[in-house]
């Protein structure tokens, strides 16, 4: 299905060419001055200014309409390499051309800013994995979507999740309309709305929680500790992807977790690492072993800034290494999603 409005057969190139005219007679009638009064000159400029106010209006407009009519096949059909290039060209989508037996790496999606911190952390690790695995002049082909995370973070404690999963969504298909192949949302949070965002968008989430899960059964630990903010440690979303693979689950008493909880907004997501904050959230791991805990999953993506795996003797699941990882993996897999 075409776009609803082309400039070919909706009357906006006559318009454009009506103007290029109108300039044109300008510049001819100010350049001639045998026969011509400057009041004749003048008649043109009032249509000229009001013109170049609208235009830009117009061309917008246009623009977000072509969108919207866009059937779901041509949507669907961006982020398949086999698109013709002039379409992918036109929306900056990559053409690169390969050298012969090359694999097409696939263009992850990824939604950041949830905070800064982590989606630097995350940018790096996805190019240093792809580096590692591809060669050393290669790297991630990412389209990125940072969001601004005051008001993600206020929506997050005031429990506006269907706010939240509307703000994704409307970011999600942004992602999917630049090409990408799926999509991480690079906040384990944010995760709570993973379904909903998934049941109105057709490029796939690459979960973190079901990443991690993987994670843990094939290192054949049975019990995990689970550390996060509040939303992610006291709410089942995020536990019961781990228990339907029976991983049983651990979380700090309630003290512990509002530290943990404060430690990540107040100070992590600002670009503060306190070697106190790092002692007690050690402090908090060791307890958890106590519990029964036989590993310990990170289940944020700015506690990995904080908590090394050497900083424990218990074995830790940095659930952000893992879902890039994962990432990197389908990015350089063949076949389709």
């Amino acid at each position: 299905m075409r776009p609803l409005f082309h400039t070919e057969d909706c009357g906006i190139s006559l318009l454009c060419r009506c103007a290029t005219t109108i300039r044109h007679q300008e510049r001819q009638l100010s350049l001639d001055h045998g026969g011509h009064s400057r009041q004749e000159v003048t008649l043109f400029r009032p249509l000229l200014s009001a013109w170049d106010h609208i235009w830009p209006l117009v061309t917008r407009a246009i623009s977000r309409l072509s969108w919207i009519s866009s059937s779901e096949a041509d949507r669907k059909s961006l982020g398949d390499p086999s698109i013709n290039k002039a379409k992918r060209r036109a929306l900056g989508i990559s053409t690169l051309n390969r050298s012969k037996g090359a694999k097409a790496m696939k263009v992850i999606g990824l939604i950041g800013g949830v905070s800064w911190e982590s989606s630097a952390e995350y940018y790096r690790l996805l190019n240093q994995a792809v580096k590692l695995r591809a060669g050393p002049l290669h790297s991630t082909e990412l389209v990125m979507y940072s969001l601004d995370f005051q008001p993600i973070a206020q929506l997050e404690h005031e429990e506006k999740w269907d706010d939240l999963a509307e703000v994704l969504i409307a970011v999600t298909r942004k992602l999917e309309a630049a090409g990408v192949n799926f999509v991480l949302i690079a906040s384990n949070t944010l995760h709570k709305v993973a379904a909903e965002i998934q049941a109105q968008v057709t490029v796939p989430l690459l979960h973190i929680a079901d990443a991690v899960g993987e994670e843990v059964c094939e290192a054949k630990v049975a019990a995990v500790g689970l550390l996060g903010t509040n939303f992610v440690m006291e709410q089942n979303f995020y536990r019961k992807r781990l228990e339907s693979r029976g991983i049983k689950t651990f979380i700090p008493p309630k003290g512990a977790r509002n530290f943990i909880h404060d430690v990540i907004y107040k100070e992590l997501a600002v670009g503060e690492k306190r070697e106190a904050s790092k002692i007690r959230a050690l402090e908090i791991i060791e307890g958890l072993g106590r519990m029964g805990a036989q590993g310990i999953v990170l289940a944020c993506t700015e506690l990995p800034l904080l908590i090394r795996p050497e900083d424990t003797p218990i074995r830790v699941f940095d659930s952000m290494t893992i879902h890039v990882s994962k990432a990197v993996s389908l990015a350089l897999s063949e076949g389709s999603n």
